[in-house]
């Protein structure tokens, strides 16, 4: 038997590293990954600092930021520093990372939106989601499918995003869903 696999080329963001994806989502010490719980911020921004294209995250490699709450030592201060200078994240309006806090779903709709180079418009109108500040990032990633609505025609702006809905949403993102 002759068996025929055929394959379409996706579009991943140009920073993202689309063709080999080692371990960019890590479990804990415990063995476990722990799909239902809660993703921080700082995981967010390891998880992506791995999957950036090599070229990318050694030509903008750095331990420094200027989050006072993200210190040398901590433990994802490279890939929160890197992603900062990249310009992909960004603190809260404190002026502080808050690393060891929950990412909402507008947070990483706009990490998703700030890694896009396609372009795509389009408009979308979740209830929730006027005059909020990430409204055009939301309507970005829902444009490009890689963020989904509640079904009741709500988005959940400041909702906490779980890992399991992270590790979709990057899927997503990378084209493989």
């Amino acid at each position: 038997t002759t068996v025929w696999a055929g394959w379409e080329e996706t579009s991943v963001p140009s920073m993202l590293n689309g063709d080999d994806h080692y371990a960019y989502i890590q479990g804990y010490s415990d063995g476990t990954v722990r799909p239902n719980a809660n993703i921080t911020r700082a995981q967010v921004a390891t998880i992506f600092f791995r999957l950036l294209d090599e070229d990318v995250r050694d030509d903008n490699l750095t331990t420094y930021n200027t989050f006072p709450d993200v210190d040398q030592d901590y433990w994802a201060n490279t890939a929160i520093s890197t992603m900062a200078r990249l310009g992909v994240i960004n603190g809260r309006n404190s002026g502080l990372f808050d690393p060891d806090a929950n990412i909402t779903r507008a947070e990483f709709a706009a990490i998703c939106a700030r890694f896009d180079d396609s372009g795509v418009d389009g408009i979308t109108t979740f209830t929730d989601t006027v005059g909020h500040w990430a409204q055009s990032y939301i309507t970005y990633v829902a444009n490009l499918g890689i963020i989904d609505g509640r079904g009741d025609g709500s988005f959940g702006p400041n909702d906490d995003v779980t890992g399991s809905e992270a590790a979709k949403m990057i899927l997503t993102a990378l084209g493989y869903l």
